[in-house]
């Protein structure tokens, strides 16, 4: 037993070791091709990036030189006006791996983005702020929820596939999400569109109700009859079926009607 307890060690420790390894490996191209600011090369090692930025969050590592990596990865995404995964991978540092050294210029990079991304300067202060909280945070599953929590309100596309993998993972932990992560998960699987998924959000952020209500009418309808949709295409009867039976509870015109009759048909 006391031999196979030092083989598992041993077997960690390798892993452990392995896995920084090529954390520092990748920093160090990061560092080395954003000094040269060949946008091809940078474009084409955006993917092994991710691949290693995956490993530190499944592995949960939280060595002080992801900070680093994160800023550097950010720093890279600036390159080539990718506005989105240049906020996401600075909250990603701010958020994960905190770092005094690199907060000033982190906050001032990250405006930088939001503006392009259509969010106000104050705005991405005040986010950016709210990130502080994960310094007060002992627990990595802890500063992943608050990451996927804020990053949602980028609302850019190449984020939200990174934040489904994200949320994959906090729920493999067997964490919960909270009513506006769960949301957004519900309007991102059934396509519903950037402007229209902010208002939802945004019209229910001090409410627990359910995912598809919204005190806007209109919306709400857009709502039902998206997710009736993305479910019959799927095919998952069931619950296409559930959301036209909601559709049907609503103060309907005679478009409506007529709209239900059609899906009912077809």
């Amino acid at each position: 037993m006391k031999y196979l307890f030092f083989s598992l060690f041993l077997f960690l420790l390798v892993q452990i070791s392995y896995a920084q390894s090529n954390v520092l490996v990748e920093f160090k191209y990061l560092e080395l091709t954003n000094t040269q600011a060949n946008k091809d090369v940078i474009r084409d090692n955006y993917i092994n990036a991710e691949l290693i930025s995956d490993s530190i969050i499944i592995n949960q590592n939280n060595s002080y030189l992801n900070s680093h990596f994160y800023f550097e990865l950010a720093r890279a995404y600036k390159i080539n006006d990718e506005y989105g995964m240049w906020a996401f991978s600075l909250l990603r540092q701010h958020i994960l791996f905190p770092n005094d050294s690199l907060h000033n210029a982190g906050i001032k990079l990250f405006a930088e983005a939001c503006i392009r991304l259509n969010i106000s300067k104050s705005d991405a202060e005040k986010l950016y702020k709210v990130g502080d909280k994960a310094n007060g945070y002992n627990l990595f599953s802890e500063r992943l929820a608050l990451l996927i929590s804020l990053s949602i309100d980028l609302y850019d596309k190449d984020v939200d596939i990174v934040l489904l993998r994200y949320i994959y993972q906090y729920r493999k932990l067997g964490h919960k999400l909270s009513f506006k992560v769960n949301q957004w998960d519900f309007l991102t699987e059934i396509d519903l569109c950037k402007n229209k998924k902010r208002r939802v959000i945004e019209a229910n952020a001090n409410k627990n109700s359910s995912l598809w209500e919204v005190d806007d009418l209109k919306l709400q309808k857009r709502v039902l009859m998206r997710a009736e949709n993305h479910y019959s295409k799927t095919k998952a009867q069931i619950e296409a079926d559930f959301y036209l039976e909601k559709y049907q509870e609503l103060d309907l015109n005679i478009f409506n009607k007529v709209q239900v009759m059609f899906r009912k048909l077809f």
